[in-house]
């Protein structure tokens, strides 16, 4: 990460103040269990309710994140002295590891766009409410469908090359810097992640892709030029919806009485099981539009890997996805990673090309932190059961919503070589 940039940070982090503690759901004067749901007086922002699945003979419980309203995720965009800036956002958050991570321009819910904590408007709201300047993409996105209940945000990417600095938590940042921040821990959020990743990559930089002498590099390159293969896309389009189709079904269930779970609203953590907690937290922010608010957020008690595949196909570099039912999913199936976990066994050649510890959504996860990474595994290995993908095609799915969380986070890291 550039010098600048990370002194930057620690400088919005002291200015902000920031502080976090635990507190209990019995002494918040803004949350409080209705009906087997946690919710918000106001009935904004977000819930929090258990959900219900039978899958391979197994009834599962588990709590869930219910947030219906679609968010805003957008980055502005200049050009300036022959260089693509990005407008940044050094967002404080309860649940980023080092507190302040790069976000886009503007991150904010509908409810705090509407201003319902009676706080002030989100930083350049109107430059995406009102659609001022050339808009490069703009696309519905998941959440993580594991623990979101049918939440999508909007990925937008503008230009606005008259667009000022309002505040000492925004900055102009070239994309050649942006770039290298993607490659390093805990300093670029999964939002701004998303909205990059789901961007038209061509658009977005301006110029030739991948022009390094490296021989990924240069496979890269290839991978985005490659004829995209019409007949794949129809076909991942219709095992999309004949998976969904046969899927799952979760329903709402009370979140103070699921089975495996103990709710006690008189301790920091509410509903909790020996995997996962949803934790009472009260949070001072000086640099957020309401300075002081308490919240539940929730806590996983280990790390996780996310691992992406590539491999060769008669010398094209493809990259490896599976479908994916996840009980919160609006769709109910996406392409994922490879791998949730470990490398397959069947894998004996494997290279790890890059990866990155991320501190994933701090405004709902506490410290909850994922490894991603990608991992070279020479030619194609078709006992994987894998849906393999060229970067051409990859792009033409992106900005229709297939891919989850995790795949877009892994994704993004191919664009340090762009």
């Amino acid at each position: 990460m550039p010098q600048q940039i990370h002194e930057w940070l620690e400088k919005v982090k002291r200015a902000d103040r920031f502080s976090c503690t635990p507190s209990t759901l019995a002494e918040s004067g803004h949350w409080h269990l209705e009906n087997g749901v946690i919710r918000h007086i106001s009935n904004r922002f977000f819930s929090v309710i258990g959900l219900k699945w039978e899958t391979n003979g197994k009834v599962c419980h588990q709590p869930f994140i219910a947030q219906s309203e679609i968010g805003t995720l957008g980055f502005i965009m200049r050009h300036h002295e022959g260089e693509t800036e990005l407008l940044c956002y050094a967002k404080i958050e309860p649940g980023n590891t080092g507190i302040v991570q790069i976000a886009p321009t503007c991150q904010a819910t509908k409810s705090n766009l509407e201003r319902a904590h009676g706080g002030k408007e989100p930083p350049y709201a109107k430059s995406f409410l009102t659609n001022y300047g050339e808009t490069i993409s703009e696309s519905l996105q998941s959440e993580q469908g594991t623990r979101f209940h049918r939440k999508r945000n909007l990925n937008t990417l503008i230009v606005k090359e008259d667009a000022d600095i309002e505040d000492n938590q925004h900055r102009w940042i070239p994309l050649r810097d942006f770039q290298k921040m993607l490659a390093s821990d805990f300093v670029v959020n999964t939002d701004a992640r998303s909205v990059i990743c789901t961007s038209d990559w061509q658009r977005l930089f301006q110029r030739p892709l991948f022009q390094g002498k490296d021989r990924f590099i240069k496979d890269l390159r290839a991978s985005f030029e490659a004829p995209p293969r019409a007949s794949l896309i129809d076909e991942i389009k219709q095992r999309t919806h004949d998976i969904s189709a046969a899927s799952p079904i979760a329903e709402v269930c009370p979140v103070d009485t699921m089975p495996g779970w103990k709710f006690c609203n008189k301790t920091s953590k509410t509903v909790s099981n020996a995997h996962e907690s949803i934790l009472h937290i009260v949070t001072h922010s000086e640099t957020r539009e309401v300075t002081d608010w308490d919240q539940p957020i929730f806590s996983t008690h280990d790390s996780k890997k996310q691992i992406l595949f590539c491999a060769r196909d008669k010398a094209v570099l493809k990259f490896g996805f599976k479908f994916s039912w996840e009980p919160g999913l609006f769709n109910r199936v996406e392409l994922a990673p490879s791998t949730p976990s470990i490398l397959d066994p069947k894998i004996t050649d494997s290279t790890e090309i890059l990866s990155v510890n991320q501190s994933d959504e701090g405004g709902r996860f506490y410290h909850d932190v994922t490894k991603y990474s990608i991992h070279d595994i020479g030619e194609i290995d078709r006992s994987l059961d894998l849906i393999w993908l060229t970067l051409s095609e990859i792009q033409m799915l992106l900005p229709e919503g297939y891919f989850n969380n995790e795949a877009r986070s892994a994704l993004s890291l191919i664009l340090v070589y762009a």
